[in-house]
């Protein structure tokens, strides 16, 4: 087989990988989200359970085993958290960036005016681009789980464009 051809396989291959999840990530934006936090649910239990077992194992005393024993208890209790409420810990993560993008939007507001205090002709822009900024904020704040389901539609989306224009490209490719 040319390596064109190789090249070519492997390109589809991967297309329709991206493809699939690109869908299933479009249709089940709430099953993708679960998933990903059951993973990492998972292995934030298996990190905090391997440094329990090693504190026990080893039977250490010292300030470093002490805390390495702490954060491993933490890294479990999180995992089983993760596991028990998949969407709690999904909706933390942009009310986190909202609030962010809030306290952000503030500050640049603040500049914006202090520019137009000193005579910078588009501090219009740079307003109108503080409020959007704050809008966005406020928006993940107030509904964090659909700002979620939305970003992972999103994401989907983009893997579908990807995978079809890397098919279309493999086979044009091809001719040429």
């Amino acid at each position: 087989m040319s390596l064109i051809k190789k090249a070519k396989s492997a390109l589809i291959g991967i297309s329709v990988i991206y493809l699939l999840l690109g869908i299933v990530m479009v249709i089940s934006p709430v099953f993708v989200s679960n998933f990903i936090c059951y993973v990492i649910g998972a292995l934030l239990i298996v990190v905090g359970g391997s440094g329990i077992f090693t504190y026990i194992r080893a039977g250490a005393s010292g300030g470093f085993a002490k805390v390495t024993l702490l954060v491993s208890v933490l890294f479990a209790v999180l995992g089983i958290y993760i596991l028990i409420n998949p969407e709690g810990f999904v909706s933390i993560i942009p009310l986190v960036v909202g609030v962010m993008l809030i306290i952000e939007s503030f500050d640049k507001i603040s500049t914006t005016l202090n520019a137009k205090k000193n005579g910078y002709q588009d501090w219009l822009k740079l307003l109108i681009a503080s409020v959007i900024i704050f809008a966005l904020g406020l928006i993940l704040v107030l509904n964090p789980f659909e700002s979620v389901t939305v970003f992972i539609r999103v994401i989907g989306i983009f893997l579908i464009i990807d995978a079809i224009s890397n098919i279309y490209l493999a086979y044009n490719f091809s001719k040429i």
